[in-house]
């Protein structure tokens, strides 16, 4: 793999591709991720349920025809460094920016208005225009396909609330334009 930091490496190698398939539909088709790194041991309580001797390795979602990584960075794990190298699929995906916002103690949570363009196909758009079809904005999240680019804020009542939640004296409605 090549690549630039903070920027997704492009794929020198379709062997750096393996499949996993998320959820309980297992007759689903596997979804092609590609390695950003090879795949190292792993514990705490996040991974006691794949066993002591797993390995994780940074993962990205690629689409298969383009050979194009996007969307969130997932750790893949394996329940041993042996069902990796018989190029078993991952035993499980974790998303890595809702994993360490949930396990962080440090983190709080506020909430804010956000501005985004997304990137859909036309029968996406169509069904989010006409039928507000929740699903379709969830998998386009899901995905990746979007980009914080437009006005943003977090509206005085949440401000209120956070600084009753928080014991803390912020003012005002913070505004942002991504």
């Amino acid at each position: 793999m090549s690549g630039k930091p903070n920027t997704v490496p492009s794929i020198d190698n379709r062997e750096q591709l393996f499949g996993f398939t998320e959820g309980p539909n297992k007759n689903a088709a596997p979804q092609c991720y590609v390695l950003l790194n090879l795949p190292a041991p792993i514990s705490g309580p996040a991974f006691e349920r794949y066993g002591k001797s797993c390995v994780g390795a940074y993962a990205v979602r690629v689409m298969p025809e383009k050979n194009i990584p996007y969307g969130q960075v997932y750790l893949a794990v394996w329940r041993s460094m042996d069902r990796f190298n018989q190029s078993a699929p991952a035993d499980g995906l974790v998303e890595m920016s809702s994993s360490l916002a949930q396990s962080s103690s440090s983190f709080k949570k506020t909430w804010l208005r956000l501005g985004v363009s997304i990137y859909a196909s036309e029968d996406e758009i169509d069904k989010l225009m006409t039928d507000c079809d929740d699903d379709i904005l969830r998998k386009i999240i899901a995905d990746g396909r979007w980009r914080p680019d437009g006005e943003s804020y977090i509206p005085e009542v949440t401000v209120e609330e956070y600084n009753a939640a928080n014991g803390t004296f912020y003012e005002g409605e913070p505004e942002f334009n991504l």
